[in-house]
């Protein structure tokens, strides 16, 4: 299952590509 999670990408300055990027990593993390 895919979980979105919304990070703080405040100090990148707001970058999609970055913030789906994380979100991957923490889901592999988590499965």
């Amino acid at each position: 299952e895919w979980v979105v999670v919304v990070m703080g990408d405040s100090d990148e300055g707001g970058g999609g590509c970055v913030g789906i990027e994380v979100v991957v990593l923490w889901w592999k993390m988590v499965d």
